[in-house]
């Protein structure tokens, strides 16, 4: 059975990440990345916390078994693919992007039902 740092290494090159960028998500250092993948030291729950909210599967990392994947309608999938495959400075700037345009449409939908 592959160990942990394995598989919290299959989960970064799933989601597309280099240890780098991987670390940072979780709050450290692509040294600390490295040992987590090379089971030097093991991850600390916060640390954990943080990658599932990037998408990491946690039941993956823990215990070998892929958690039950979500169907998602194939535009959302589309999109989430297409996140997936862009760098973290593009993320950065998609999330940017996107919530701005969120926040238009709450704030125009909020004008159109008070009128």
């Amino acid at each position: 059975m592959a160990s942990v740092g394995e598989r919290l290494k299959a989960e970064r090159e799933r989601l597309g990440y280099n240890q780098s960028d991987f670390g940072e998500c979780g709050g450290k250092t692509k040294l600390t990345q490295s040992k987590y993948e090379n089971n030097e030291t093991s991850p600390t729950a916060d640390y954990l916390l943080k990658i599932q909210a990037i998408g990491a599967d946690m039941i993956f990392i823990l215990t070998g078994q892929r958690s039950s994947p979500m169907t998602l309608p194939p535009d959302e999938a589309a999109l989430l693919d297409n996140y997936r495959n862009i760098n973290s400075q593009e993320k950065k700037d998609a999330l940017k992007t996107v919530s701005s345009a969120f926040a238009q449409l709450c704030i125009s939908s909020q004008n159109k039902n008070s009128a």
